[in-house]
């Protein structure tokens, strides 16, 4: 009788594609539970361009499990990073986690339903970032640091929990927002605000309407007189889908 191990096939499988690691150059993987036995392989791929990795719990969504994000993963020819359903735990004692600065040739960067562990900062450090897309992450973090001279693109899809702060925003030109509403409409709208101050260099806006009915709720909204705020905007493109409420 024959016995199916699915943590043995995943190990053997990544065993085997980490082995042509001088050759191996892009590497996707989407499975359910298991995630901490891929990373020891995949830092043998110094070669590795392309990393996507999915990796969802075993049967029902409790207590929202995710995959711890090694702290640090040295692949120095890593451009394009894709990432959903993990955690990301930082140094202890620190306010902030920073688990993309060893990547020092990172252009795309895919955050999906992850979270930060024991900090209330997700820092994410590149020079060489270009494109960042930011997708249904959690609410157990409440700011993002972008410190990204390179940064040009940024796209967010779900519910903006965390505050967007930076040092070098003014790279930043293209924004596409799709902001899901919530009963916390208020507390998000402000959020929102504060997003379209802190990249006040942008060409180019594309919203939902979710987005804008979010928006007209901040106090006084057409009163506020901020002079710089999206005066470079050159394109903004609303995108008319039905609100779910």
């Amino acid at each position: 009788m024959c016995s199916f191990e699915p943590q043995r096939t995943l190990k053997e499988i990544v065993n085997y594609a980490c082995s042509h690691n001088t050759q191996l150059k892009q590497l996707g993987i989407r499975v359910k539970g298991g995630g901490s036995i891929i990373f020891p392989r995949i830092s043998s791929c110094q070669a590795l361009t392309s990393l996507k990795l999915y990796v969802y719990p075993k049967g029902l969504y409790i207590n929202g499990k995710r995959t711890l994000f090694p702290k640090y993963l040295n692949l120095p020819a890593l451009t394009s990073l894709d990432l959903t359903n993990f955690a990301f735990c930082g140094s202890d004692n620190a306010d902030h986690v920073e688990p993309f600065s060893s990547f020092n040739s990172l252009n795309n960067l895919i955050i999906s339903s992850c979270t930060v562990m024991d900090a209330p900062i997700l820092r994410i450090s590149s020079a060489t970032l270009v494109n960042l897309i930011m997708s249904y992450n959690s609410p157990d973090f409440t700011k993002i640091e972008l410190s990204a001279p390179s940064l040009y693109t940024i796209t967010f899809d779900g519910i903006p929990y965390q505050r967007l702060s930076g040092s070098s925003l003014s790279s930043v030109k293209q924004v596409k927002i799709d902001a899901d509403i919530s009963t916390r409409f208020e507390e998000f709208s402000l959020i929102l605000f504060n997003w379209l101050q802190e990249l006040d260099n942008i060409k180019s806006l594309t919203v939902t309407a979710s987005t804008l009915q979010i928006l007209s709720l901040v106090p006084d909204l057409f009163n506020v007189k901020l002079p710089s705020l999206l005066c470079n905007l050159k394109t903004l493109k609303v995108k008319l889908k039905p609100l779910p409420f």
